[in-house]
């Protein structure tokens, strides 16, 4: 057969012995005639091209002489047989390069489906990403991602955060560098889900508390009905065996079926797994800074694609963006923290109030979330029988603004030190604003009131004007001129502002009520009408106890709206009350005279003691007072102009010193050098008053102290 393929004839053997005789093999003719083979015809099977693919043999069992006839016939037989294989194997080659063009279909369809898919998801992490870094305030952009993933690839999304004890996140380079890592959970005795933690040596330490979450976000798409309340994920978390906290201690996500027996979640979350048709739940950590902040779980019902492990890795990254949200929350949570704290500090201590004032003062936050504003106010005992009251407020709110009223209300105490008229003070923080960088808008009242005499001078930068309370319940509104607010335009480098002194005499008993925009404007009213509102409010203070300011206050606070959880958009809220004395304050004058210079020194300093002994004081007192008045007159005739006048009062328990003089120049005290024949006045002034300092009047200043009636005096040096 090998001889016929190699030469493409075919072969004709007539007998046994023409075979052997061509191929003399050992045991060929054994095998021939066990066959009962006589004679054979050898036929090649050619292809169209002319070459031999195979060999068809027709064996006979008698010898036989091959005619032409035979010859053609068999040969026409080899030919069909030859054309049918043929067209056989073309056949079966169709066949496989049909089915091989099937697979390149399918492999090319799934490659398209794979990166339709890949496309999808990084789209839709895209779309996430820009929601959570584009928004300006986080938690909605959050609840837009949550918003996001269901319109999408879930049908239900939940954050639940972490509200204590979060699990570390195992990551095997914190594994490999000896951090500590949660490395699985257990549950002890009363169902209660722990962490476990491992040490850099692989040593099992302390079981870890099981992370708390609550839930922040509950997103649902319309085709599943009501989502799940919060008060129903609430009750799915305390399930010691819920996914979700399991998530949150293990820090590794997973997917549930619905249609398993592991968990079992509460009535309310079942009944919505069943109406709803739910199959898969993946549950993803949110990891932040290393730790676990949130569990995001998405739930997929109906005809959706089931969640399986595949998915993971995305939804992992999908909910990382979901983590870029929480840390701008938490961010933002520490800015406000940060503001609110540096606001109460430099709003400072309660204020000490001189005897016989009353006062009563409020402080309430911007906005629903408690924002810190930048509304402020102040009490300064100016000595002598005065006080300054101070409100304002500075635009804004915020972590700067609380800095820029912390600096106005420094500056503010800062003059009052000087005690510096009102309008004057005004000027003064204009150039402080002015100085600030940026654009800073603020508005003040700085008012001096004189306890004795009733006598109120003030001043407005852009403030809306105190109302003033008589004791019969009267209520009136000081029309007074306001100036700019500080800041709102340049001032001149003088430091001139249009800020213009009022002065009103008022009553004993008399009520000042001082208050921001941000208490008559609540609820979007019109200032006018709030502070309308506010006058009805205060006008029944002759129906409250004279000593109970601070309920007034409570109750002008609410009475305005603000007693409540404030709308978003209201401002900050500072109220001050303040009280003028029901009872005189001041003693009888015990001297009030004209000093002709130095010849009417020692006549001051005798008239002095003879109204002191006549007050029945005890002569150490004596001493001291006359000892005060010689120093502070002694100066005013060396170094201030005329006319000079001495006056001596009693303010309550304190012997009030007052010399005034016509020069403008003030008094500095000196430290003297043990050779100096001169300039220890001021300084012993100083340790023998309880306080002592000076103030400016139209024409020329006043110097006064004030020396304690019923100690003795101090030994200390003290700042006036």
């Amino acid at each position: 057969m090998a001889e016929v393929v190699r030469g493409a004839r075919p072969l004709f053997l007539a007998d046994r012995e023409e075979l052997l005789a061509r191929w003399p093999v050992s045991g060929l003719a054994d095998a021939t005639a066990a066959a009962g083979e006589q004679a054979w015809a050898m036929l090649p099977l050619v292809a169209p091209d002319g070459s031999a693919f195979g060999v068809v043999t027709f064996a006979f069992p008698a010898p036989r002489t091959f005619t032409a006839a035979d010859r053609a016939y068999l040969g026409g037989i080899a030919a069909a047989g030859a054309r049918a294989l043929e067209r056989a194997r073309a056949h079966e080659r169709l066949v496989t390069e049909a089915a091989g063009a099937q697979a390149a279909l399918t492999a090319a369809d799934e490659e398209r489906e794979a990166r339709q898919r890949a496309d999808r998801r990084l789209r839709l992490l895209t779309r996430a990403t820009e929601i959570v870094t584009a928004a300006e305030d986080p938690e909605p952009s959050l609840r837009a991602v949550a918003e996001l993933i269901v319109a999408e690839i879930a049908d239900l999304c939940a954050v639940h955060l972490v509200t204590a004890h979060p699990a570390l996140a195992p990551t095997a380079v914190a594994a490999a560098e000896g951090g500590a890592q949660v490395t699985g959970i257990e549950q002890d005795g009363g169902g209660q889900v722990t962490g476990t933690e491992q040490d850099g040596g692989g040593r099992t330490g302390g079981t870890a508390q099981a992370p708390r979450l609550r839930p922040l976000i509950v997103a649902g798409s319309a085709a599943t009905g009501a989502a799940p309340s919060t008060g129903a994920w609430i009750a799915a978390l305390a399930s010691p065996a819920n996914p979700i906290t399991q998530v949150a201690a293990r820090g590794i996500g997973e997917v549930v079926s619905h249609a398993g027996d592991g968990w079992e979640p509460p009535s309310d979350i079942a009944r919505w797994i069943r109406q709803a048709g739910a199959h898969t739940t993946a549950v993803l950590p949110v990891v932040r800074a290393g730790r676990v902040a949130a569990v995001l779980s998405l739930t997929a019902v109906g005809d959706r694609a089931p969640f399986t492990e595949a998915d993971l890795a995305f939804l992992t990254e999908l909910a990382a963006r979901a983590g870029v949200a929480l840390e701008r929350i938490d961010r933002e949570h520490s800015a406000h923290s940060g503001a609110v704290e540096l606001h109460e500090a430099l709003r400072g201590a309660a204020p000490v109030v001189p005897k016989g004032l009353q006062v009563a003062s409020r402080y309430l936050p911007a906005g629903a979330e408690g924002d810190a504003g930048g509304e402020w106010f102040d009490v300064i005992d100016l000595g002598a029988g005065r006080a300054a009251l101070v409100i304002g407020g500075v635009r804004g709110r915020g972590l700067r603004t609380s800095a820029v009223m912390g600096q106005l209300r420094a500056a503010a105490r800062a003059c009052a030190r000087l005690d510096l008229p009102p309008g004057e003070v005004l000027a003064l923080l204009d150039g402080v604003v002015a100085d600030l960088p940026g654009r800073e808008v603020a508005t003040c009242i700085y008012a001096i009131a004189e306890l004795d005499t009733g006598v109120l001078t003030l001043a407005s930068a852009g403030h809306p004007p105190p109302l003033v309370v008589a004791p019969d319940g009267l209520v009136s509104r000081l029309y007074m001129a306001v100036g700019s607010p500080l800041g709102d335009v340049h001032r001149d480098p003088s430091g001139y502002t249009d800020a213009t002194e009022y002065t009103v005499r008022l009553g004993r008993g008399y009520l000042i009520a001082l208050f921001t925009e941000g208490l008559v404007r609540g609820g979007g009213r019109d200032v006018d009408a709030g502070v309308s509102d506010l006058a009805a409010v205060l006008a029944r203070t002759s129906e409250a106890p004279d000593d109970n300011l601070d309920a007034l206050a409570t109750a002008a606070c609410a009475g305005l709206g603000r007693d409540n959880q404030p709308a978003p958009a209201d401002d900050a809220v500072a109220l001050l009350l303040a009280r003028l004395p029901d009872e005189p304050t001041a003693g009888p004058t015990l001297l009030d005279v004209t000093v002709d210079g130095p010849s009417g020194l020692r006549a001051a300093r005798a008239q002095c003691r003879l109204a002191l002994e006549n007050a029945e004081l005890p002569v150490e007192i004596i001493d001291t007072v006359v000892l005060v008045l010689s120093e502070l007159t002694s100066n005013a005739v060396r170094h201030g102009r005329p006319p000079l006048s001495v006056r001596l009062r009693r303010l309550g328990d304190r012997a009030v010193v007052e010399v005034a003089d016509g020069g403008g120049r003030l008094p500095r005290r000196r430290h003297a050098s043990p050779d100096d024949e001169a300039g220890r006045g001021l300084g012993l002034v100083s340790r023998l008053a309880v306080r002592h300092g000076f103030r400016p009047i139209p024409d020329g200043k006043v110097v006064w102290a004030e020396v304690d009636l019923v100690g003795p005096a101090p030994a200390d040096p003290g700042a006036s």
